[in-house]
């Protein structure tokens, strides 16, 4: 692997730290700027292909509702360049949603595990995200309510 292998490898690490963080501070513009014009993503909540960032910003802002507090890790990429501005990578994910109750009653809280797997293209010298499919291996899920009495 050479110098040019391995600084392309760390600018796509960067690129996926940037996805996480602005998925977590809910930075829609700059998240958008993270993927190609002609980006797919999937993902397995509604279980289907996003077409373009505009899309796929639009159904995360929609997911990730006010209130809604996450926090996402991706660690141990494999991550190969496969041309020089293409690339592809595997990160193992785990992420923290903690979703309000539509009627303010609790909250929703699931933890996720699995992977992204993704293509990455560099577009005017930057890494970009091209292809991303996320899947979970296993999902935990709690409500937690809030006030009242107690269930009986």
């Amino acid at each position: 692997m050479d110098v040019n292998e391995l600084s392309a490898i760390e600018e796509i690490k960067q690129l996926k730290a940037r996805y996480f963080r602005t998925v977590d501070e809910k930075d829609w513009p700059a998240l958008r700027r993270l993927f190609t014009e002609d980006a797919r993503a999937w993902y397995p909540g509604p279980a289907r292909w996003f077409t373009g960032p505009e899309e796929i910003v639009a159904w995360a802002s929609s997911f990730l509702a006010p209130g809604t507090i996450t926090v996402h890790h991706g660690f141990m990429p494999e991550i190969t360049i496969s041309a020089p501005d293409r690339a592809e990578g595997i990160w193992a994910m785990r992420d923290d949603v903690d979703i309000p109750e539509r009627d303010g009653t609790g909250r929703r809280r699931f933890m996720g595990a699995g992977h992204y797997r993704e293509q990455y293209r560099r577009v005017g010298g930057h890494w970009k995200i091209y292809r991303l499919a996320l899947t979970r291996l296993r999902v935990d899920e709690t409500t937690v309510r809030l006030g009242g009495p107690p269930p009986q």
